[in-house]
């Protein structure tokens, strides 16, 4: 990525955003985007990105380089949308079997992204039943009960789980929250009584630094375990929960040589 100085600009992270949605993308979802990469509120960014933006194409005009977005107004992009140059740049000559990994990292990428995205829009009752014990289940939890479909943020599960020969028991809240969740919550959760050793805190957000903090172990208290978006989309990913590996590409395949055997038969006699 391009950085100034040293570090990296606004410019390059809207750049990374777009890249990583095809190339072209609604100003108002790359704006959603950029605020959870800057961790900050969507409407502080709804004049600064396409000032942002335009301003990058300047500088690069000036000084003679390319410009790296496609706007609107220069006829390049559709109407409320920005794209990027360059998205997929001539690759070089070599061998294609090395740049087979990166192609499916870069597919892969965009998957997670949309199931990150379709976990979202899950409905809360989805999110803490059905699909929340699947992921659960691929983590190596076992016994899944879901106590309750209210809305009233208590014990949401109840699971077991193995440590050894030890047989543990887990109560989970979980959370279909768009904010991250802070340490109030982590708090709460670990005030509980009840039968379980561990707390399971199941977001499809993520957590604060003050809720991490919170979740860290200490002497004489539950294990706190916080499962976030990401953490939720790998497992999804690992256990096939949303996806499906694609059928129609081959297996790859290398040139080996083949293996001399005549001084094996020799050997042999």
């Amino acid at each position: 990525m391009a950085t100034k100085n040293g570090k990296t600009t606004r410019a390059d992270k809207i750049y990374e955003i777009i890249k990583n949605n095809g190339g072209m993308i609604r100003v108002a979802n790359l704006i959603i985007d950029l605020a959870k990469v800057e961790d900050t509120s969507p409407a502080d960014l709804q004049n600064k990105v396409p000032a942002t933006v335009g301003q990058d194409n300047r500088i690069r005009r000036t000084s003679g380089r390319a410009v790296r977005f496609k706007l609107y107004r220069d006829g390049e992009a559709e109407f409320g949308h920005i794209g990027i140059h360059d998205v997929h740049p001539k690759r070089s000559s070599k061998n294609p079997i090395e740049e087979i990994p990166e192609l499916i990292e870069a597919a892969n990428k965009k998957v997670k992204k949309q199931l990150k995205e379709a976990i979202q829009n899950l409905t809360w009752q989805e999110f803490e039943s059905s699909f929340m014990t699947q992921v659960l289940e691929a983590l190596g939890f076992n016994s899944v009960e879901v106590t309750q479909k209210t809305k009233d943020g208590g014990v949401d599960a109840r699971c077991f789980y193995n440590r050894g020969i030890i047989r543990s028991e887990a109560c989970v809240s979980a959370k279909l929250w768009k904010q991250n969740v802070g340490v109030n919550e982590v708090d709460r959760m670990k005030g509980l009584w009840g039968t379980h050793d561990t707390i399971v805190i199941f977001t499809s957000a993520s957590f604060t630094k003050p809720a991490k903090e919170a979740a860290k172990p200490r002497p004489l208290q539950s294990p706190v375990v916080l499962i976030d978006g990401d953490y939720i989309v790998d497992a999804c990913f690992r256990a096939g929960i949303g996806v499906s590996e694609v059928p129609d590409i081959p297996i790859l395949t290398e040139f080996v040589g083949f293996e001399d055997e005549s001084e094996d038969l020799e050997s042999e006699d």
